[in-house]
């Protein structure tokens, strides 16, 4: 036929002719389309993997520069800080008058050895730095400690002293039985007892509904960046947007959302991060320092600051006109 091939292998033994059909021809030529492309996709990702190899070494060598590089600058920063710091521990003297020269000491004059007075002036440098450094960086006026106490939650959010059942921090859950983070503290109290405010500042969530984790529930914004949450109660009375003090009613307590039995959650935070409310709980005007050292993370001198300026402002002598 014209699409068969024939090939004929001869021997010793005679010849034996193969025939070679157009299928078996289709056969070969796609076995070998085949193994062309694969050969040639290989020889790509081959190519593709010497690039990003190189890729990955130039970026490597990048990265080791720029680290040595921030290296030398951190070793020239220390070495410049070391500097300025010796400069500042040295004692300044004043300048000294020349004086002719003393002649040498009699009998029953003793000289301190130079090591000795050399320890004396260690000491004297660190009773002057020890001087120096005051207690406390910035202390509020009493006009500023009554506005931060008004601003800051502070106290507990109850007429009367209430045991807490529960702390800040870790501890195991009493419905899911796991250990999860206890953002505030809980306070013993029966149903109806009434819950105030800790500090003044603007309502800027209510939650009427006992649906929810923290069930019915309100969270107020004071100021200088404050925020406190009260949970679980049984009843509402106030609106959010409203303007509240320290000491206005917010509610009563109870035992909705997510409980085991009637309570108050009670949580204070800094710019939406969560601190111990047992601080700010035993914080007061006799205490007022105390919260200085307990809550370090908070920059405290930059918030006294802002309340100053606030108290110069509210002391101004000037009235508003109506303007009709």
């Amino acid at each position: 036929m014209k699409d068969e091939l024939v090939i004929t292998l001869s021997s010793l033994g005679g010849s034996r002719d193969i025939v070679v059909t157009w299928k078996a021809k289709l056969c070969v030529g796609l076995a070998g389309v085949v193994l062309l492309g694969t050969m040639a996709v290989m020889g790509i990702t081959v190519l593709l993997t010497r690039a990003s190899l190189a890729q990955a070494q130039a970026q490597l060598s990048a990265l080791q520069e720029g680290h040595l590089t921030q290296k030398q600058r951190a070793d020239e920063l220390q070495q410049t800080l070391e500097e300025q710091v010796s400069e500042a521990k040295a004692p300044t003297q004043p300048p000294v008058e020349k004086k002719p020269p003393t002649p040498p000491a009699t009998e029953g004059k003793v000289e301190r050895p130079p090591s000795q007075s050399l320890r004396s002036t260690e000491r004297a440098v660190r009773a002057a730095d020890i001087l120096v450094v005051p207690r406390t960086s910035v202390l509020p006026k009493l006009s500023e400690r009554t506005l931060l106490l008004g601003m800051i939650p502070n106290g507990t959010p109850f007429k009367k002293a209430a045991k807490i059942s529960s702390y800040f921090g870790l501890r195991t859950h009493p419905i899911l039985r796991r250990i999860r983070s206890h953002k505030g503290i809980d306070f013993v109290a029966s149903i109806g007892t009434p819950v105030y405010a800790t500090a003044g500042g603007v309502v800027s969530r209510v939650n009427a509904s006992s649906r929810g984790g923290y069930g019915r529930q309100v969270l107020i914004q004071h100021g200088l960046g404050f925020s406190s949450r009260y949970a679980h109660l049984s009843q509402v009375s106030i609106k959010s947007g409203e303007h509240v003090a320290k000491g206005t009613l917010l509610g009563l307590t109870g035992n909705s959302g997510r409980s085991t039995g009637p309570h108050l959650h009670y949580e204070v935070l800094y710019r939406g991060k969560t601190l111990d409310p047992i601080n700010f709980a035993r914080w007061s005007n006799q205490n007022f320092e105390s919260i200085f050292a307990k809550e370090k993370e908070i920059p405290w001198a930059s918030l006294i600051k802002q309340s100053h300026q606030w108290s110069q402002m509210a002391s101004l002598p000037f009235s508003p006109k109506v303007v009709r």
